[in-house]
């Protein structure tokens, strides 16, 4: 294998900049936002990632990532590759604990990509897809350079009736177990996630650090959406005809069934009979299981016009729909934190929560909504019927709406980023430092 190493003019470590490679940045869509951040907080950032639309069978190399300048990436396509060939005779069989994916030939892309860029710190988008193979890599001593992965769910929860979850195969789990505690350290996304590293893959806890995602916004873009909230709040309503005085309700999701759209469906004509002048906002994509399964629950409603279908929205216009709401519902069934509850939040939006959502520990701790087991039916009803009874009060609707803003702030990427900045140095030699 002809591993080349870029000129070390291009990489030099004389400015004591930290070179950061980060895998597979696309496992998470907000991870994009992190690689510019990561190099504001003085990072050197590479990154290894997949390209499924080449035509081309080996590595190949640019300057930049996408359209963030001076992050130059390495590409590859994991299933063109020559050198999965190489590894298929092994790859065969672990295809069935690595979701169809070639483990061995992950293992050498990372171990090329090592060689490459010659990084400080390895940063794994989430806890499976490189993961795995980072830590085999090092239980094996065949990989020297420290790893720090993000857990953010799917990556580590099993929730089988959610279809959430890599450990559905004895093997899948087995090669977690032998993969995952040989990795340095381990950024849980919320304290469940954190507890699913300690109780299930037995991940020491001072090996673990919890840092939710972050907004995909500065503070002056967010300090200029809540003194716009008002305005969109009624361009919403006027542009779909909800009456002022209407309770609105709203989701937005990938309208999958782990998401647990339908088991609000489930309740909504008694939640018409508890509110009758209540709208729902549906927010989100179709897709197969939508129509078979949510849709023919709700059809009477949107022929009548009280449940509003948006179909999927482009980012910068989703805060406008959590501002035209009064009540946002979060009913998973399985979500390592879930973000759409503190967009809701950045827009004075309180939220009903499922307590299978990591971001149940910031709801709770800033009392910016309730929280309910959505797959108890009677108790979802009733958090409902209780939160709709608060907000009659105005003063208490207000004070609501005044925590879910203060619980938002936490999430900004000033201070993630800053915290995330503080754990990777941990991780560095003291020369490096």
């Amino acid at each position: 294998m002809n591993m080349t190493t870029p000129p070390s003019s291009a990489f030099s470590h004389a400015t004591h900049m930290p070179r950061l490679l980060f895998l597979h940045p696309r496992s998470w869509t907000g991870d994009i936002y992190s690689l510019q951040a990561l190099q504001e907080q003085g990072f050197e950032v590479c990154v290894l990632e997949e390209d499924r639309k080449s035509a081309r069978g080996r590595y190949h190399h640019t300057p930049n990532f996408e359209q963030i300048e001076g992050i130059p990436t390495l590409w590859y396509h994991p299933k063109r590759h020559w050198a999965r060939w190489l590894c298929w005779p092994l790859d065969v069989f672990l295809k069935r604990g690595f979701d169809g994916r070639s483990l061995l030939h992950r293992m050498l892309t990372i171990l090329y990509a090592t060689h490459h860029f010659k990084p400080d710190i390895i940063y794994c988008g989430d806890a499976f897809t490189y993961a795995l193979p980072a830590g085999l890599l090092r239980r094996f001593g065949w990989l020297k350079t420290p790893v720090m992965a993000q857990a953010i769910g799917g990556d580590v929860l099993d929730v089988p009736e959610a279809e959430v979850g890599k450990r559905r195969t004895g093997i899948a789990f087995k090669l977690m177990q032998w993969g995952l505690p040989y990795l340095d350290r381990f950024r849980a996304i919320s304290p469940l996630i954190q507890d699913t590293l300690e109780e299930i893959f037995h991940i020491a806890a001072d090996r673990i650090f919890v840092l939710p995602n972050h907004l995909p916004l500065h503070q002056n873009d967010i300090d200029h959406l809540t003194k716009q909230r008002l305005t969109k709040r009624e361009e919403i309503r006027l542009q779909y005809g909800i009456p002022k005085q209407a309770c609105v309700f709203v989701t937005l999701s990938g309208n999958l069934k782990g998401k647990g759209i339908h088991l609000f469906a489930n309740i909504w004509s008694i939640i018409q009979t508890i509110a009758p002048n209540s709208y729902w906002l549906l927010c989100g994509p179709d897709n197969a299981w939508f129509s078979k399964n949510v849709l023919p629950l709700i059809e009477p409603s949107i022929v009548n016009g009280r449940i509003l279908l948006t179909g999927s929205l482009p980012q910068h216009l989703v805060y406008s729909y959590y501002a035209a709401g009064d009540l946002f519902i979060n009913p998973t069934l399985a979500d390592g934190l879930n973000m759409t509850v503190i967009e809701a939040a950045l827009m004075q939006l309180p939220a009903i929560c499922s307590s299978h959502a990591g971001v149940a520990t910031w709801v709770t701790k800033y009392d910016a909504g309730w929280v309910t087991d959505s797959n108890h039916s009677s108790d979802f009803i009733n958090t409902i019927k209780n939160a709709l009874s608060s907000l009659q009060n105005r003063s208490i609707a207000e004070a609501y709406q005044e925590r879910a803003l203060a619980m938002s702030r936490e999430f900004t990427p000033e201070r993630i980023f800053t915290a995330l900045k503080t754990e990777i140095y941990r991780l560095l030699p003291e020369t490096e430092r």
